[in-house]
């Protein structure tokens, strides 16, 4: 039982971690090129990142099923994020905006960049919610064969 809970453990935690990543790297790299004189923030980190946030959230995915906790939160958040980036990427290769930018109109690029926020905004529902799981798997023992989750 013990390995059972261990091995939810480490699933919630590398899950959250994963999820995170795409939404803390561009802060982070903005925050060090501050220190070098530009301060411009790279938007298109959470996109580029969407292999890591995809393995976190079904990690994630993974340890609420066998926690059962968190698991709507999760698995609501991860559908919206994987639809809002894969239809911004059709959008953007349909229109033509992946090869050429300059020949978009605004009404693609706002509707591209809406998905891209819509994208970044499930992350850190999707990560808060795991930080959520890993509270409730860490501190109430939750997660192995036979237990259950807390009802509140």
């Amino acid at each position: 039982m013990e390995k059972t809970r261990t091995l939810t453990k480490n699933l919630a935690v590398i899950g959250a971690v994963l999820v995170w990543l795409p939404i803390l790297a561009p802060l982070l790299a903005t925050a060090l090129r501050i220190g070098g004189g530009s301060s411009q923030v790279y938007w298109y980190v959470p996109a580029a990142l969407f292999p890591s946030a995809l393995v976190g959230g079904w990690l994630l995915v993974w340890a609420a099923s066998r926690a059962h906790s968190r698991q709507g939160l999760i698995g609501w958040g991860l559908a919206v994020a994987v639809s809002a980036w894969v239809a911004a990427i059709a959008i953007a290769v349909a229109t033509g905006m992946a090869a050429d930018a300059a020949a978009v109109t605004e009404s693609v690029m706002a509707l591209v960049v809406g998905l891209m926020v819509a994208y970044a905004l499930a992350l850190v529902e999707i990560g808060m919610a795991g930080i959520i799981l890993m509270r409730d798997v860490l501190k109430r023992g939750i997660g192995g064969e036979g237990t259950t989750a807390p009802s509140a």
